[in-house]
């Protein structure tokens, strides 16, 4: 939208007013000192005032076959299949492919699979079980990646008779990982469903559902068939271990860091020299804010080996986080606590800017804009500053003008004439919290290199027969000029009873005011409308706009009741 000219006005008017009377389908600050971290961690701080319960060791008895302690099989598919809701009693087990997720013909398609347990004794510990699959096809191409969950089958089935009526699976789904958009070997995680028939639940296969909307999402992986190397299998490593396992620190924490931020560790597991360390089962990570003594769990509390890092999030800024971990291994051996092993200074909230004041109107195509930031705790590092030029024909979105800056003004040029300018800014501090761009600006301003004229509103704005001079009324206009140049000459155009514009007469620049003589020019009671144009030295000429800039309403007949005074809005 064109923003207005300087000087806009609704003129005075007397008025008989009548009153007439769908939903769609569903400045730049120094940083405040920071309270610096203790170089030594406190003593105090130590491993005794746990206040939440140890999670109890694992009741596991390992096998006397398992030597050394940690085993590794790979298991085959010895059955595999899908079933697809749109064919009910169709079997797709002979196919050397098997579909997940919906098509137009098949809709819903669900990959079977079943594997021989064979070799991993009863209640083994299972450290991991990966089924690999063998993904050729992704339709539509390009698809992200697909969360897979799965779900037990719980009764037999025959890979050459299985069909979406006699398929039996548990209701409840288990979230198996994602396959990626690209073709070759995928790897979800089975770990959960094999422990359950290694500790004695019926081992009858597993169903995978990927996404089922409407529409094409379709993943295609090899079977048994299709040979060539890509049979679906199973990794699976079972273990061992009697030994405490040990905790070590990793990435120690930064002094500052923001209000959620990664804590990092690591451990080794230990086993007695006849057998290979069972690896750990799960970490035990605890944190304490400014040296309370009390310490409680960081998030979940336990950890998978798989997962040496969690965000941590703590709002308050100016806390100082300590953070201790200790170490549990597959076969439940646990190692105790130690004193705090890292620290950092939380740092929660962005910079806060501010841009200084631009004037409403500028007139020179250069200008400077100027902004400042302050953050409390870790100081402002940089800044990112954003404008945008309003002017009809022009694109609304903003523009990035500076990014990771530390200056804190710049001189803006080329701005064209009659455009409107606004600006905004964010920062980031020094841990990286970034402030959010504002959907409103900071600052604006209009770029007018042009002469500029408007008529004044008249007062009164009606001539009625009861005025001293009935033949004429005066019309005022003003106006200015821009960048050193002076208004030469004034046009002024007039609108009788809607009929069209008309230039009326032009006057010299240091003429303000003359009679309009309308009975002279052939008309009598109506609404006279009026505009004003104005040329400067510069050779510069204000535009017509063909709108209204004052109203007289010429009434000699005295037919117009005042029903109502309607404001004189003027700038």
């Amino acid at each position: 939208m064109r923003k207005s000219r300087p000087f806009l006005c609704c003129a005075t008017m007397l008025l008989i007013v009548a009153l007439l009377s769908t939903a769609l389908p569903a400045s730049a600050q120094d940083p405040a000192s920071d309270p610096a971290p203790a170089d030594v961690l406190p003593s105090d701080l130590s491993t005794s005032d746990s206040l939440d319960a140890d999670f109890p060791s694992q009741d596991i008895d390992p096998l006397p076959d398992l030597a050394p302690w940690v085993k590794s099989v790979r298991l085959n598919a010895t059955q595999d299949a899908y079933i697809a809701s749109g064919q009910p009693e169709s079997n797709h087990g002979p196919r050397p492919f098997m579909n997940m997720g919906s098509q137009p013909v098949e809709l819903a398609v669900r990959p079977v699979i079943q594997f021989e347990l064979n070799g991993i004794p009863s209640k083994s510990r299972i450290q991991s079980a990966t089924m690999h699959l063998y993904q050729f096809q992704m339709l539509p191409a390009g698809e992200p990646s697909t969360r897979v969950d799965g779900r037990k089958m719980v009764a037999p089935w025959a890979e050459a008779s299985i069909t979406w009526h006699n398929a039996r699976y548990d209701g409840s789904a288990t979230n198996l990982g994602n396959v990626s958009s690209s073709s070759g070997w995928q790897a979800l995680d089975l770990k959960t469903f094999l422990q359950s028939w290694i500790n004695g639940q019926g081992n009858y296969g597993v169903l995978l559902t990927g996404n089922e909307s409407a529409g094409e999402h379709l993943r295609s992986f090899r079977t048994r068939e299709a040979g060539g190397g890509t049979t679906p299998y199973l990794d699976v490593q079972y273990i061992c271990d009697t030994k405490t396992p040990a905790a070590n620190v990793t990435n120690p924490l930064s002094k500052y860091s923001k209000a959620t931020f990664e804590v990092h560790w690591s451990g080794e597991d230990k086993a007695p020299s006849n057998c290979t360390p069972s690896g750990m089962q799960y970490f035990e990570v605890e944190y304490s804010v400014n040296n309370s003594g009390a310490w409680h769990k960081l998030n979940k509390g336990k950890y998978p080996p798989a997962q040496m890092t969690d965000a941590f999030t703590h709002s308050q800024d100016g806390d100082t986080v300590y953070f201790r971990w200790r170490g549990v291994d597959n076969v439940g051996n646990k190692e105790d606590y130690g004193h705090a092993q890292t620290s950092t200074i939380i740092d929660s909230l962005p910079p806060v800017t501010s841009m200084t004041k631009l004037p409403s109107f500028t007139t020179s195509t250069s200008f400077t804009i100027q902004w400042a930031g302050m953050d409390v705790v870790s100081g402002v590092s940089d800044y990112d500053v954003e404008y945008r030029m309003l002017i009809p024909g022009s694109s609304p979105d903003w523009i990035r003008l500076l990014s990771g800056v530390t200056e804190t003004s710049y001189l803006f040029t080329g701005a064209l004439d009659g455009a409107t300018y606004e600006f905004r800014t964010r920062a980031r501090d020094h841990v990286g919290n970034q402030g959010h761009f504002s959907d409103a600006l900071q600052v604006t301003t209009i770029i007018d290199l042009k002469p500029h004229a408007i008529v004044e509103p008249f007062t009164p704005a009606i001539l009625k027969p009861t005025a001293p001079v009935t033949d004429t009324f005066m019309v005022h206009w003003t106006g200015y000029a821009v960048e050193g140049a002076a208004i030469t000459e004034y046009q002024l155009y007039y609108n009788y009873n809607d009929q069209g514009w008309i230039e009326w007469s032009s006057f010299p620049g240091a003429q303000t005011t003359a009679a309009f003589p309308y009975p002279s020019m052939g008309m009598g009671d109506g609404v006279y409308q009026f505009e004003a144009t104005a040329s400067d030295s510069a050779g510069h000429t204000k535009p017509r706009a063909g709108t209204a800039e004052a109203i007289m309403l010429v009434d000699l007949a005295d037919a117009i009741q005042p029903v109502q005074f309607m404001p004189i809005v003027h700038r």
